[in-house]
């Protein structure tokens, strides 16, 4: 009882330090716009380069998307790249759709073409747990995309080598990705609409109901755990 208590008391001080953190971020915008002028500027010769791709550009972006583990290129920054890009409505089926498809690629190459060393060694760590996964495949792998514990690539290499139906590795990374995909896209629109009130409000509203969304899954699933409820 005790643990748990203490386990409820750091939970809320995380809460408390996320909104101190958002609240960081809004002062920042407020009193610091001219960073984000130099920002727009800068971004506004990207977007002519882009612009002049035409219909290639989504196209482009997307095969970026696919190619940039390659070069260790992380999925955040890349996924607010799209809603510089593109604005929030379009950068967001681009985020979405680049997404799938780097999170697709990396799963049939890591399933099919993995060294067998690594393959059985990861097995023999997750063998007690892969009767859950094989049973609820679609729930563990919409799980692991909303509550990120891990890096993006790191998540697509790990499901390839779970006891996992492509189905439900294909739909739980679509449910599972597309709410931060449209709060990296809008977060990435912000960055050139930052004196836009509804906007920021908008991005700052979504981020924190993300965040609450991500904590409540986190805790049921736990609970969940705890009560041995997964294993049946």
């Amino acid at each position: 009882m005790k643990s748990r208590l203490i386990m409820s008391k750091r939970w809320w001080i995380k809460i408390v330090i996320a909104l101190i953190f958002l609240g960081v971020i809004l002062i920042f915008v407020r009193w610091h716009g001219f960073i984000f002028s130099n920002l727009s500027e800068k971004t506004e010769i990207v977007k002519y380069w882009v612009q002049k791709l035409g219909v290639w550009a989504p196209l482009v972006y997307c095969l970026g998307f696919i190619l940039r583990p390659i070069v260790f290129f992380p999925a955040t920054p890349y996924a607010i790249l799209g809603g510089i890009l593109f604005g929030s409505i379009w950068g967001t089926l681009y985020v979405v759709i680049g997404a799938m498809c780097s999170g697709i690629c990396e799963f049939l190459f890591v399933r099919y073409f993995a060294d067998e060393r690594v393959k059985t060694f990861l097995e023999n760590k997750t063998k007690k747990v892969s009767g859950t996964i094989s049973k609820h495949g679609f729930i563990t792998v919409f799980l692991v995309r909303i509550i990120p514990n891990v890096a993006f690539d790191l998540q697509n290499c790990g499901l390839a080598l779970a006891p996992i139906k492509f189905s439900h590795y294909a739909l739980g990374t679509l449910l599972g990705c597309l709410p931060a995909c449209i709060f990296y896209a809008s977060f990435g629109n912000l960055a050139l609409n930052w004196s836009v009130p509804w906007q920021v409000g908008f991005v700052v509203s979504f981020g924190i109901c993300l965040f609450l969304l991500r904590f409540f899954l986190f805790k049921a699933n736990k609970y969940r755990d705890n009560n041995g409820m997964g294993a049946e």
